[in-house]
């Protein structure tokens, strides 16, 4: 099967590829863009697909619930009724929320950062590791990178897939900071034609996480036989 035929979206911090699905929805919920928020979503600068809602249903956020790690590396409000997927292996953290009709993600990634390296060296290796993994996709694109208040860089990317004989756009906001010696990167993506309702929970979503970077990312010590 060729790439403009796979109906499929991403969750980049676990590398998954997954299909996207029909979905009833619940009654749409209010919320609001955070005030003097430090992050900001944003549409991408290539031009729209717009495609039938029957096959891409939106993705409804009707309740924000707060999320603690384990390890107690981070925590943040995610949408309720989500699926979690957690993974810590090498010294590398990754969660990602994937909605019932699998048309938006949310994902965390952290890990131990190499003293000698800047945030914009982390960058350009996150920026060619996207480009390799999904340049060849159609429309694939990768926008400039975006200073946030909080002084995270945005990259803005995604590219079209074909379900059905209609296209859609998948668009990633990917937030990359560096905090004392870790890395930790935020990522939301979503169906574009979906942005308008999406943008204010999903604001609110980025904007909530908070790190400690003092936690150590090692897998815990098995239980004695």
């Amino acid at each position: 099967m060729k790439k403009n035929q796979q109906p499929v979206f991403l969750a980049i911090a676990l590398g998954v590829i997954f299909g996207l699905t029909a979905c009833e929805n619940p009654a749409p919920t209010s919320f609001t863009v955070p005030e003097n928020a430090n992050k900001s979503l944003q549409k991408s600068n290539t031009p729209p697909l717009i495609a039938s809602n029957e096959q891409f249903p939106l993705t409804n956020i009707t309740k924000l619930e707060p999320f603690k790690h384990s390890t107690g590396a981070f925590e943040l409000l995610v949408p309720q009724g989500w699926t979690i997927s957690d993974r810590l292996e090498g010294g590398k953290l990754a969660v990602s929320w994937v909605d019932p009709t699998k048309n938006a993600v949310i994902s965390v990634e952290m890990f131990a950062t190499p003293v000698s390296a800047s945030q914009e060296d982390l960058l350009k290796v996150d920026r060619d590791f996207i480009k390799l993994e999904f340049g060849e996709f159609p429309d694939f694109f990768i926008e400039q990178p975006i200073t946030q208040k909080d002084g995270s860089l945005l990259t803005i990317w995604g590219y079209s897939f074909t379900k059905e004989k209609q296209s859609a756009k998948a668009v990633i906001n990917r937030y990359l900071q560096q905090k004392e010696q870790k890395t930790i990167i935020v990522s939301v993506g979503f169906l574009e034609q979906h942005f308008d309702q999406l943008n204010a929970p999903l604001a609110q979503v980025v904007n909530s996480l908070q790190v400690n970077p003092a936690v150590k990312l090692s897998q815990p010590e098995p239980a004695p036989k």
